[in-house]
Protein backbone atom coordinates (compact mmCIF):
# COMPACT_ATOMS: atom_id res chain seq x y z
CA UNK A 1 0.00 0.00 0.00
CA UNK A 2 1.03 3.43 -0.27
CA UNK A 3 3.73 2.95 -3.50
CA UNK A 4 3.38 5.26 -6.52
CA UNK A 5 1.57 3.93 -9.66
CA UNK A 6 1.61 5.19 -13.37
CA UNK A 7 -1.25 4.56 -15.83
CA UNK A 8 -0.28 3.70 -19.44
CA UNK A 9 -2.19 1.50 -22.05
CA UNK A 10 -2.16 1.32 -25.82
CA UNK A 11 -5.23 -0.28 -27.96
CA UNK A 12 -5.09 -0.54 -31.55
CA UNK A 13 -8.56 1.35 -31.46
CA UNK A 14 -9.62 4.92 -31.28
CA UNK A 15 -10.12 4.79 -27.54
CA UNK A 16 -6.79 4.81 -26.14
CA UNK A 17 -7.69 2.69 -22.93
CA UNK A 18 -9.23 5.40 -21.58
CA UNK A 19 -12.72 3.54 -19.57
CA UNK A 20 -9.80 0.91 -18.71
CA UNK A 21 -7.29 3.08 -17.22
CA UNK A 22 -10.61 5.39 -15.33
CA UNK A 23 -11.44 1.38 -13.74
CA UNK A 24 -8.06 0.77 -12.64
CA UNK A 25 -7.47 3.78 -10.94
CA UNK A 26 -10.50 3.26 -9.25
CA UNK A 27 -9.44 -0.21 -7.40
CA UNK A 28 -5.64 0.96 -7.13
CA UNK A 29 -7.50 4.00 -4.84
CA UNK A 30 -9.34 1.28 -2.87
CA UNK A 31 -5.73 -0.46 -2.51
CA UNK A 32 -3.87 2.61 -1.21
CA UNK A 33 -2.16 3.02 -4.15
CA UNK A 34 -0.74 6.35 -4.81
CA UNK A 35 -1.75 7.15 -8.11
CA UNK A 36 -0.26 9.66 -10.04
CA UNK A 37 -2.90 12.16 -10.90
CA UNK A 38 -4.09 12.39 -14.41
CA UNK A 39 -3.71 12.26 -17.20
CA UNK A 40 -1.96 9.00 -17.64
CA UNK A 41 -0.44 7.81 -21.19
CA UNK A 42 -3.16 7.11 -23.45
CA UNK A 43 -2.08 5.04 -26.64
CA UNK A 44 -4.55 4.95 -29.31
CA UNK A 45 -4.10 3.32 -33.07
CA UNK A 46 -1.14 1.99 -31.31
CA UNK A 47 0.08 -0.12 -34.61
CA UNK A 48 0.94 3.59 -36.42
CA UNK A 49 3.18 4.70 -33.03
CA UNK A 50 5.05 1.37 -32.22
CA UNK A 51 7.00 -0.97 -34.02
CA UNK A 52 6.43 -4.85 -33.80
CA UNK A 53 8.95 -5.04 -30.71
CA UNK A 54 6.63 -2.66 -28.89
CA UNK A 55 9.25 0.60 -29.16
CA UNK A 56 8.05 3.61 -29.75
CA UNK A 57 7.86 5.37 -33.07
CA UNK A 58 5.71 8.64 -32.54
CA UNK A 59 7.64 11.02 -31.15
CA UNK A 60 4.59 12.85 -29.40
CA UNK A 61 3.91 9.78 -27.96
CA UNK A 62 7.23 9.19 -27.06
CA UNK A 63 7.29 12.45 -24.83
CA UNK A 64 4.22 11.73 -23.23
CA UNK A 65 5.73 8.75 -21.92
CA UNK A 66 9.21 10.36 -20.92
CA UNK A 67 6.87 12.68 -19.03
CA UNK A 68 4.95 10.42 -16.98
CA UNK A 69 8.26 8.24 -16.77
CA UNK A 70 9.78 11.31 -15.19
CA UNK A 71 6.88 11.96 -12.68
CA UNK A 72 6.96 8.39 -11.73
CA UNK A 73 10.16 8.57 -10.98
CA UNK A 74 9.90 12.17 -8.59
CA UNK A 75 6.95 10.18 -6.84
CA UNK A 76 9.52 7.14 -6.10
CA UNK A 77 12.28 9.57 -5.06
Amino acid sequence: AGKPVALMGATPGPGGTVNAQSHLRQVLYLLGAQVLPPPGVFVSQAPSRLDAAGAVTDEATGKAVAALAAALARAVA
